[in-house]
């Protein structure tokens, strides 16, 4: 789906009141919504006569917010105003923002979501042909579909002074968008399947990162903004999902990030957990990252300020304050473990079963059960053997890198390709079995890649620990093959010399220059050993299978305080999503 939000706190109406809320914080909150694009256009197609495709979830993200922030986080209804479909134009949008800023005073809270598509250079039917990189648009109600299309856009130039205005006063704003290409402030106009994928060889010589986790070459997780608290549903070359029916909290069709976000403000997520106090911008930001995560959507949430920026003070700051019912906190550093791999199988693909039965950590998901992470069919219905495995948002596990669909692989590489996922995942799950000992820290040091690595885009790895420790690093390729980036006996020139992490500080493991073949989803895992790896497992070689993944899970098994593990998967693809 396409669904943007921004959220700022401390918002704009038309409307003269304030509501007190918990701690006589004056609040308002502004929801946009657009399903309907133009009248004569189906919603899942996009003919070359239609302005764009029409979308299901808006509206209903758009009422589903207004209850949650009614009913849970002391919003009063008349200090919420809602713009759907055609009362959603540009002058529209413009004048709510113009009216917000208005309002606003120090220490007010603002909410606004928009829930609807977006553009961006990225996008290749980029409508109004958006000059920079780095910048997006809103797509809202058209006027006049005669027009030229920049008059249905609400750009970053439209957004930004008005969140600086609003910092600049000290109102706190809270900003988030379910879109695509979502971290400029835009979401896809056009509906279109997406695939990314794996890391790239260009060689950059490792560096360590700062006490606060940021790499030192670079400030890209900084914000121009001290009370501005942004999220949005994907990295800056991503699509983001609308998923309907029996996939969401209430049934209704709503944007992933949307679903997950609402699933968290509600308490219906298992990563809401009780925590004194309320919850944080960055506790919000954590639990939906986590409940996406392991539903494979294809796409992350990305955040301002970064995780390591040099002021965080917004991120840490209360998120609204709790008014009903028990206080509300989320997971923090430790993200709960996925259960094993669940994989559903097409009919036409039931011939795997009796051999996916047979692999530990690997379940198979029945009719009518939708928390499977992988989905298999048959290739071709007339050749036996050959089969497709996608995500639930039909992302290739292995694939051209492009947006021309799955490759077909072979039953038997499958078959050993989930052996290797279960036996990651049972490392994994035998890690958080312990949750008082070691502390890890690991991700790329950019927040805005989200899931995706594309060819010549540059990523590092980096992580942190709450002990001295020694780190190996393993990579699982969509094509079921492996390497060994960082071990005792293994020399890349992409990852730094040692084993040996100290606590307090962050370290960048690897850098590299972007994605390459073979293309589709991968992970990367992170394993802490304090103080020392175990010399018969700190020199795997250069690849690994199964049997020395499952000698890793006897270690942390048998001294879960002194073993932490992190799983980072993303998409590897040969271009950005266009």
């Amino acid at each position: 789906m396409l669904a943007l939000l921004c959220w700022p706190v401390g918002w704009v109406s038309a409307q003269t009141g304030a509501s007190p809320g918990g701690g006589g914080v004056e609040r308002r909150a502004l929801l946009i919504g657009v399903n309907q694009y133009d009248e004569g256009c189906p919603r899942r197609e996009m003919p070359e006569n239609c302005l764009t495709n029409n979308l299901y979830g808006p509206t209903h993200d758009v009422e589903a917010m207004k209850e949650v922030l009614e009913q849970s986080w002391g919003f009063r209804r008349e200090d919420i105003t809602t713009l759907l479909d055609s009362s959603a134009k540009r002058s529209d949008v413009l004048a709510a923002l113009h009216n917000l800023d208005e309002w606003a005073r120090p220490g007010s809270l603002a909410v606004i979501y928009f829930s609807g598509h977006g553009t961006s250079p990225q996008n290749s039917r980029n409508p109004a042909n958006l000059p920079a990189a780095d910048t997006g648009a809103l797509v809202v109600a058209p006027d006049d579909l005669k027009l030229p299309r920049a008059s249905y856009l609400v750009g970053r130039t439209d957004i930004r002074p008005v969140l600086a205005h609003l910092d600049a006063k000290g109102a706190e704003v809270f900003v988030a968008f379910d879109a695509c290409f979502s971290q400029n402030t835009a979401r896809s106009a056009q509906a279109r399947t997406r695939m990314y994928r794996d890391l790239g060889l260009g060689v950059q010589r490792p560096t360590d990162v700062s006490a606060s986790g940021a790499s030192t070459s670079s400030r890209a997780d900084d914000s121009p903004y001290r009370h501005v608290f942004y999220i949005s549903a994907a990295g800056a070359a991503e699509p983001a999902l609308e998923i309907g029916g029996d996939r969401t909290y209430d049934g209704e069709v709503h944007g992933a990030f949307t679903d997950a976000m609402l699933r968290v403000l509600t308490r219906r997520s298992p990563h809401s957990e009780s925590h004194p106090g309320s919850m944080s911008y960055d506790e919000l930001a954590d639990a939906v990252e986590d409940f996406m995560r392991p539903r494979a959507y294809g796409h992350t949430p990305v955040r301002m300020p970064g995780r390591y920026a040099a002021d965080r003070a917004v991120a840490e700051h209360p998120a609204f304050e709790w008014v009903s019912g028990a206080p509300l906190a989320v997971a923090g550093n430790r993200p709960q473990a996925p259960a094993g791999v669940r994989v559903r199988l097409d009919a036409s693909a039931r011939f795997l079963e009796p051999s996916l039965e047979q692999i530990p950590g690997v379940s198979l998901a029945a009719a009518g059960e939708n928390d499977a992470e992988y989905l298999i069919r048959a290739a071709n219905r007339g050749e036996a053997g050959q089969v497709i495995v996608t995500t639930p948002g039909n992302e290739p596990i292995y694939g051209s890198g492009g947006l021309d669909g799955a490759y077909p692989q072979d039953a038997r590489s499958v078959v050993h390709s989930l052996t290797l996922r279960g036996s990651l995942r049972r490392l994994f799950q035998a890690s958080e079995a312990q949750r008082g000992g070691l502390s890890l820290r690991a991700g790329f040091t950019d927040d805005a890649i989200g899931e995706t690595v594309a060819a010549h885009n540059p990523v590092s790895l980096f992580a942190q620990v709450s002990a001295p420790a020694q780190v190996l690093v393993l990579h699982l390729m969509g094509d079921g093959s492996t390497h060994v980036w960082l071990a005792a006996n293994v020399r890349n020139p992409e990852c730094m010399q040692g084993l040996d992490l100290q606590p307090g500080q962050g370290h960048v493991l690897c850098q590299w220059g972007g994605a390459e073949a073979p293309y589709g989803l991968d992970m990367l895992y992170v394993v802490a050993f304090s103080p020392a790896i175990r010399a018969d497992l700190a020199s795997p070689g250069s690849t690994f299978d199964a049997g020395f993944v499952d000698r890793l899970t006897a270690a942390a098994k048998a001294a879960p305080d002194r073993v932490a593990v992190r799983e980072v998967r993303f998409y590897t693809v040969s271009k950005k999503y266009n």
